[in-house]
């Protein structure tokens, strides 16, 4: 989106718009408010900023209540900044199964490939 941005409505960003990366680091203690099941994104052209929304994904049994949305606002700078910062939590993730593709989870998993005989760690 920031790529389109730039061709459509052409703006200099400077580096120092943008924050340190240290800056985006999670503060310990933190509290997981919800998980995220569906992300949008926006552009305000008159602001020329861009909205982030987050909204909560719900469990069958917990239809009866509205999800929560969280809306974050922010600059281009910002956002390329979140985006970088994204890219690298995202590379240092769970390790991939050489024979499944899927994620491995810390304790292992069970690879339907191997019919469920073997553990892979």
């Amino acid at each position: 989106m920031l790529e389109e941005l730039a061709q459509r409505f052409p703006r200099e960003v400077s580096s120092l718009e943008e924050p340190l990366s240290s800056d985006l680091m999670l503060q310990e203690p933190f509290e997981i408010l919800f998980v995220v099941g569906q992300m949008g994104m926006g552009y305000d052209q008159s602001e020329d900023a861009l909205v982030l929304i987050l909204q909560e994904l719900i469990v069958e049994e917990e239809t009866e209540r509205e999800a929560r949305v969280a809306r974050i606002w922010a600059s281009r700078a910002q956002m390329k900044a979140l985006s970088r910062q994204i890219k690298e939590v995202v590379s240092r993730g769970r390790p991939i199964c050489s024979m499944c593709g899927e994620p491995i989870d810390p304790d292992g998993h069970f690879c339907p490939r191997s019919n469920g005989r073997e553990r892979i760690h």
